[in-house]
């Protein structure tokens, strides 16, 4: 099952096959758990998990997190979330799925995370139970007096069934939490709902072509919003989910094992694809890869570059702009044929999902015209866990009823046709001697510079007190950056 390119304007419009929504996917008003069910009963033998330690069938996934359900489901019998604190690898997998099964809202925690954070978590959650292993049981057990006895995967009693429950899940029900940096310094938990996901799911099924066979990169933390998707988008199409930790196996050989696993579907921040086609061969093509995403941070021409270099013509570069609020926004498909400038827009709004641009009062801005983006839509988080003080700040009801706006605390601005570039962060608008200065702008120039690979702006103070403009810069390798090479370039695009 695959998708087909009709027409190469600025997004690529696909054509899909007429058998594409029997997928279980499709089936309306179900939860997460019921539809990965689903797929197990449609595709028991096939390859759902497979990493360098571990290879599992759907059948065999769907049997471990059985057993983990009904050990969930027998220690907790209230509504409390529970935490879920394992390695990037397939008991993580397992864990969240059985938490889901068993119709548990779950917390991820990430191993690498500091123990005060992971705390705070777990205490702002209000976490009744760990699940854990043997390998992050020293990590889980300071976390476990505040969330009782940890559930440990690697000790589960052999009696426990492996049968499905058939617990009835409401799909507008949370499913879990995923907890993003706070701007006093607490982290704050976004809920996200079946429903939601799903529609999520859905909009990249149709605009990506997902389907059974397809083999899915997982390089993301699993406690993000990208990570948790790309577990989804794998199980719920059929396709195989592959792993990869690379804080433990690193960046070396990535592309190596891009192609010898023969992955179909790339994800992830655009900063790691640009490290990992800096290696490549200059006429190495991973001829097996049909879609890379990249979100989570802005995507150069320089990205763009590298991949019209090194991958197939039949690929697909799908740029994103996502947040924990209101999943994603907006995508861009380029294709080989794609003409693209120096600023590498995000794209054009998902389905059932209204992108404005507003200024400080929440009105409506014009065409062209730079503000706040804002999201208008029914499949938008129910807000932050415990914090309806929050909740009330960002969202608001979207005028019919129906729907909501969430302002999003990013620049944009809109062309007319809808298609959205992303200024950067709204705080991140400083005033450099009475002049308004957008410190994004001044990092894409920057980027835009051959020599230039990464580049971080932000307000300082000068000698005198004044506010001043400090750029990080990391060079290409080779390059030989000087601060007055860099100011004779900037000069040539930004104001003085």
């Amino acid at each position: 099952m695959t998708a087909t390119i009709k027409s190469s304007a600025s997004t690529p419009e696909l054509e899909f096959p007429s058998h594409f929504d029997q997928s279980p996917l499709y089936r309306s008003g179900d939860s997460i758990a019921a539809i990965f069910e689903a797929q197990v009963r449609q595709n028991p033998q096939r390859s759902a998990i497979q990493t360098s330690r571990v290879s599992l069938t759907y059948e065999q996934l769907n049997r471990a997190a059985n057993r983990v359900a009904r050990t969930i489901a027998e220690q907790s019998r209230d509504q409390r979330p529970l935490a879920i604190l394992l390695e990037h690898d397939s008991p993580a997998i397992v864990a969240l799925l059985g938490a889901l099964k068993a119709a548990k809202i779950f917390v991820l925690l990430d191993p690498v995370l500091p123990a005060a954070r992971m705390a705070q978590i777990v205490n702002d959650s209000g976490a009744q139970l760990i699940v854990t292993n043997d390998r992050c049981e020293n990590i889980a057990a300071p976390l476990a007096t505040p969330a009782g006895t940890p559930i440990n995967l690697d000790h589960l009693s052999e009696t426990v069934s492996d049968e499905n429950l058939e617990r009835a899940v409401d799909p507008d029900s949370a499913a879990y939490i995923l907890y993003t940096s706070g701007s006093t310094g607490v982290p704050k938990g976004v809920m996200r709902t079946h429903r939601n996901d799903l529609h999520n799911i859905r909009h990249h099924t149709k605009t990506l072509g997902f389907n059974a066979a397809d083999r899915m990169t997982l390089l993301g933390s699993y406690s993000t919003g990208q990570g948790i998707q790309d577990v989804f988008d794998a199980l719920l199409n059929g396709a195989t989910l592959l792993p990869r930790d690379l804080k433990a196996e690193g960046f070396a050989d990535l592309a190596d094992w891009l192609a010898r696993e023969k992955i179909t579907v790339y994800h992830s921040a655009a900063t790691l694809f640009r490290r990992f086609t800096r290696e490549l061969d200059e006429r190495q093509v991973l001829a097996d890869l049909r879609v890379i995403r990249l979100g989570s941070e802005a995507v150069s021409w320089k990205d763009v570059a590298a991949y019209n270099a090194h991958f197939a013509d039949s690929c697909l570069l799908s740029c994103e702009l996502s947040c924990s609020e209101a999943n994603t926004i907006s995508q861009w498909l380029i294709d080989k044929r794609t003409a693209v400038g120096t600023t590498v827009p995000v794209g054009y709004a998902l389905t059932d999902k209204e992108i404005l641009i507003v200024d400080e009062a929440g009105l409506p801005m014009a065409p062209g015209e730079s503000g706040e983006i804002a999201v208008r839509s029914r499949y938008l988080s129910p807000g932050y866990w415990n914090r309806p003080d929050l909740t009330a700040q960002a969202f608001s009801i979207g005028g019919d009823g129906a729907t909501r706006v969430y302002r999003s605390g990013d620049l944009g601005r809109l062309s007319a046709d809808g298609c959205l570039e992303h200024l950067g962060r709204k705080d991140s608008r400083v005033k450099i001697r009475g002049y308004r200065v957008e410190c994004r702008e001044v990092e894409l120039a920057l980027l835009n510079l051959d020599a230039v690979d990464q580049a971080f702006v932000t307000a300082g103070q000068d000698q005198q007190g004044e506010t001043d403009l400090i750029a990080y810069v990391v060079g290409h390798r080779g390059s030989n950056l000087t601060v007055s090479q860099l100011r004779t370039e900037l000069g040539r695009q930004l104001p003085n």
